[in-house]
């Protein structure tokens, strides 16, 4: 937004510079004729007091070569799904808290695109020692999830197994009641049966009709080379109606779902 807006403020600023341009050019010229002349652009203009800027002024706007955007920045997405939380970690004093950060950091980049402010290994006031847990970000949900699976169960060293989540996952889990619940049970309620067609006495088969602005459902008649409506709609679509592989619904061009009954009901239905 902020790089449309400067390219709109550059944009009227030129404007500017070509209107009073344009009234200089023709006032000097109607002065040179000795022509007295009225109307735009001679009425309230004095070509005395035209003070064109330097053609080096960019009139406070930079322009696009000189403003260097972090894309990086743009770019970055953030969220619980781009952290994962790495357990069970040696608990080390501060002498050692920045050896264990860089050999974390250098396991984790060889996986993702760890940022550089993305690395918390929380300390303990009181002991002054690490926790035995860290928050590494990475640059994408995606790339935090390859480090979970390919981290998880790391052995550091003899003592010291990586156990990795994504803090959502964690969060998830926080957020858990203590207490059980019993699920709220729901009244039964019978749905369609949407191969109800194929439990017709005379195996009969439906097709779909398109002509002007209509759409029929028939019953096909085989024997008698007739056929018995189920359902007509005008200007249901502006083209065409396709059946589903299994012939369990209808779809028309803006891709809304209708099944069919067998007691010639045509409910629509969202999938």
């Amino acid at each position: 937004r902020s790089h449309d807006g400067r390219r709109e403020r550059e944009r009227r600023a030129r404007a500017r510079l070509a209107s009073i341009a344009t009234r200089a050019q023709s006032t000097s010229a109607a002065m040179m004729d000795g022509v007295e002349r009225s109307g735009w652009p001679w009425d309230g203009f004095n070509i005395d007091e035209v003070q064109l800027p330097d053609e080096n002024d960019d009139y406070g706007i930079p322009s696009d070569d000189e403003v260097e955007e972090d894309v990086s920045q743009i770019q970055r997405d953030t969220g619980f799904s781009c952290v994962v939380v790495v357990d069970n970690l040696p608990q080390v004093g501060m002498e050692k808290y920045e050896k264990l950060s860089k050999v974390l950091r250098k396991i984790f980049s060889q996986i993702g695109d760890v940022h550089d402010d993305g690395f918390y290994m929380p300390v303990d006031e009181a002991s002054k020692k690490t926790k035995g847990f860290a928050f590494i970000e990475f640059a994408t949900p995606d790339q935090a999830k390859i480090a979970r699976q390919q981290a998880d169960g790391y052995k550091l060293d003899k003592n010291h197994t990586f156990k990795c989540n994504l803090l959502k996952e964690v969060e998830d889990l926080s957020a858990t009641p203590d207490q059980y619940k019993d699920p709220e049970v729901k009244d039964f309620v019978r749905k369609d049966n949407l191969y109800s067609y194929m439990l017709d006495v005379r195996g009969r088969d439906q097709f779909a009709v398109r002509y002007q602005d209509m759409t029929e459902i028939h019953w096909n008649e085989p024997k008698t080379g007739t056929s018995e409506g189920v359902y007509n709609r005008s200007f249901w679509t502006e083209s065409y109606v396709q059946w589903s592989p299994c012939g369990t619904m209808l779809g028309n061009k803006t891709f809304a779902l209708y099944k069919i009954t067998l007691l010639q009901n045509f409910h629509k239905t969202f999938v």
